[in-house]
């Protein structure tokens, strides 16, 4: 209720049950105007007991409609201060995301294999150095087992440091899952959004790379944190093969 209707209410009051008495006894009784003090007295306690139940009742109508804006307000101001520090949080996170994101960014630029052809050696840097090892995978996969492939892989690892591109890019994801969790405020969607930037930021050759070292690490700490369910759920709308990347047979495993 509105404090102009409650004013508008509280005069009606004030001017009809008056009025009703005295058309009531004035009028319709034709009572004369009485000398007695008793009897102005009753009056008054008429006008009293009719009038003050139903001001004080408006008056406590007023209150509480006053306590229901203040509570509003209230929570208006705890959202708004909620979003503040929402906002305030996401601005931290994003400055430690993106200088992640760049450094993984410069480990993936110096990555190299070196190969011999004709006698000669050639370093292979980047897209060359995956499709170089991808093709590597490919070839031994019609022929060896699964245990053959991860011993070449270690190989690999040990010579050119695959597994410092998975553990760099599985820091970002833990950070998304941690730094974006429920209990600070967030929810799957913001953590959503983030991860699908990751993948987006992450060049597609590097992301190749990533998945060779999940096919052979993902029961590593840095592997364990990349079979999130919500990352997973997110590699499989982006079509991200991350889970068995060169189709091997289980058997072989």
């Amino acid at each position: 209720m509105k404090i102009k209707h409650a004013k508008i209410i509280a005069i009606c009051i004030i001017i009809i049950i008056p009025s009703v008495y005295f058309y009531w006894f004035g009028i319709h009784l034709e009572s004369p105007l009485s000398k007695q003090q008793d009897v102005w007295g009753q009056m008054g306690d008429f006008f009293g007991g009719v009038m003050n139940p139903l001001l004080s009742f408006l008056t406590v109508v007023l209150l509480i409609n006053s306590i229901n804006h203040q509570s509003a307000a209230n929570q208006a101001l705890t959202s708004q201060i909620q979003m503040m520090e929402k906002s305030e949080k996401i601005k931290i996170f994003e400055n430690l995301f993106f200088h992640l994101v760049q450094s993984q960014q410069n480990l993936y630029s110096k990555f190299k294999v070196t190969t011999i052809e004709d006698g000669k050696k050639y370093d292979l840097f980047t897209i060359q150095a995956v499709d170089k090892i991808e093709a590597l995978f490919q070839e031994k996969k019609e022929y060896a087992g699964y245990s053959q492939l991860e011993n070449t892989y270690r190989q690999l690892d040990k010579m050119y440091g695959v597994f410092d591109v998975l553990r760099a890019f599985s820091v970002i994801v833990n950070l998304i899952k941690e730094q974006l969790s429920n209990e600070n405020g967030f929810n799957e969607n913001d953590r959503v959004f983030y991860y699908e930037k990751l993948i987006n930021l992450t060049e597609f050759a590097h992301l190749r790379l990533i998945c060779t070292a999940f096919q052979f690490q993902n029961k590593t700490g840095a592997g364990q944190k990349l079979q999130d369910k919500e990352f997973q759920q997110v590699c499989q709308k982006l079509k991200l093969r991350l889970n068995n990347y060169y189709k091997l047979e289980i058997d072989n495993q």
